[in-house]
Order: C-alpha cells, then structure tokens, then sequence
C-alpha cells in the first residue's frame, strides 16, 4: 500500500498554501502540492503502514514524525468504516501549522472495487484557516493488502466559508 494509502489519510495536508489568494490560484496551488517531483510539502519519508481487507476489525495506529522528507508529525487511531479524528502538525505549508478533521474509510463494492476516503470538517491552521472537504478514489488492485492501481486516483475538493455552510468553490483532479 506504501504512499497510496497514507496519502489518503494525509490528503488533508497537501491541498492548500495560501489563504489570501484568488479562487483560481487555490485551486492551482492545491494541484501543485501533489507534485512531489518538486521541492514542494514533502510526504515521502514519512512513516506507511499496509492495509489489508482483515483491518475492517482494527484499530490501526498511524504515527509519523517530522524529518527532511516527512512535512507531518502526529498520531492517528484509524477505523475502517467508522470517522475517527485528524490532528496533525504540519510544516513547509506556508503559515500553517495544524490540520483537523473527520476522515473516513471505506471500500467501494463496484467493480473494479476503490478505495474511498472521505475527510469533512476540514481546517487546515494557521495565520489564516481554510475549511474545506476532500474526497479520495482510487482503484483497487486485488492481493493480500489494498493496493492502488497508479494513476486511478482521483480528488475532489470543497472549499467553504468558515461554518462549513457556503460553498466557495469545489473542483476534481486527478493524483499524479
């Protein structure tokens, strides 16, 4: 599962980097954040774990701590199919420092099967706050751990006003 799945649990923190700017250069800045070719919020070293359909009985303990390729540092209780809380440190993101929310896990029954993840309630801290929802699909290939087929994943995100009531601006892409 390796950077696939923690992306998922982690896609929180790479979606925004300025709070200020125009709709059009939010959504740009969110894109190029998953870039991780570029010298931009770094994930890569950062601690993975695997997940395998047994995991649906679990609690699942992720744990990752700052270094020179990881920008997060926290804890996270994971529970498939149940929300379970998201506060992580985050670094090199601009101004901010925090990121809370509500993720969610689950398995989509279509054929081919994809893994879905749900964050709501988003706030990524700072100077400035963005509140926002995201949306994870990727394809699942099938084995004894989930594994996401390259280049199946997709992200939807939804910027609203501080009570999460007005939508500001909502758009898709695909994970590179």
């Amino acid at each position: 599962m390796g950077h696939k799945m923690y992306i998922l649990l982690l896609v929180l923190s790479l979606f925004l980097s300025s709070a200020n700017a125009t709709t059009q250069s939010n959504r740009s800045a969110l894109i190029r954040l998953f870039d991780q070719s570029k010298d931009n919020f770094k994930i890569k070293g950062c601690n993975k774990f695997n997940l395998r359909p047994t995991d649906i009985f679990e609690i699942l303990k992720y744990k990752t701590k700052f270094n020179k390729t990881c920008d997060l540092e926290g804890e996270v209780n994971i529970k498939l199919l149940v929300p379970f809380p998201v506060n992580l440190q985050v670094k090199n993101l601009d101004s901010y420092k925090n990121l809370l929310a509500t993720a969610k896990i689950s398995l989509g029954l279509e054929q081919p099967p994809r893994i879905l993840g749900e964050l709501t309630k988003a706030q990524l801290k700072g100077k400035d706050t963005i509140y926002f929802n995201a949306y994870y699909s990727g394809e699942v290939i099938p084995g004894k751990t989930i594994e996401v087929k390259p280049g199946s994943e997709t992200i939807k995100i939804v910027i609203f006003d501080k009570n999460h009531s007005k939508k500001l601006d909502e758009f898709s892409f695909k994970v590179k």
